[in-house]
């Protein structure tokens, strides 16, 4: 996957040309980036956004997948997808799905888009190369948390076809809403 989009920048009028692509280990840095980037726009007390471990990070970017929208060499996006999820914090299992379905379910574990970048519609062509990649892997269920402070986010994953299933407590006590997005119908 190596596609290219024109997209503009809230700052700039001109068209700024963006590649999408797999991410790899050696973007873990680029990734770190983004995601402090993203975390000093935030207000102290904003639960919108829960970053990641490094070598959390280096464990998706190696064992499962990651997709990232680069101006450049410069990540300006990402998207994190657990496929499958096989934590013992399998979003499938907060559904009570049942055991049988867990080994179908992936998780989109993190979206992050850079603020010039937004309003361009890039979290969820990010989210339709994942569910792409997902349905290619075989899983049927895919599943994502989003804070209920986070509207835009909600509704790119509502646009997508999710739906909200529940609100629960995660990350250290955050509320989240759980979605999902069924690719095909459980056996």
């Amino acid at each position: 996957m190596k596609k290219q989009v024109i997209k503009r920048t809230r700052q700039g009028a001109y068209p700024v040309f963006l590649t999408i692509r797999m991410c790899h280990s050696d973007d873990i840095d680029e990734i770190m980036r983004l995601q402090e980037k993203l975390l000093e726009e935030l207000q102290p007390d904003d639960p919108s956004f829960y970053p990641t471990a490094r070598q959390d990070n280096l464990a998706i970017l190696n064992e499962h997948a990651a997709i990232g929208c680069f101006e450049n060499s410069t990540l300006v996006a990402y998207l994190t997808l657990l496929c499958p999820d096989r934590s013992a914090d399998c979003l499938g299992k907060d559904l009570s799905m049942p055991a049988s379905e867990l080994p179908y379910c992936a998780t989109l574990d993190t979206v992050a888009v850079e603020r010039a970048f937004r309003g361009n519609g890039l979290q969820r062509m990010l989210i339709r190369q994942a569910e792409s990649i997902a349905r290619r892997k075989g899983m049927r269920h895919i599943l994502a948390t989003v804070s209920p402070v986070n509207t835009r986010s909600l509704q790119n994953f509502l646009a997508s076809g999710f739906s909200i299933y529940i609100l629960k407590k995660k990350y250290n006590n955050l509320d989240r809403f759980i979605l999902c997005k069924h690719l095909v119908e459980a056996d």
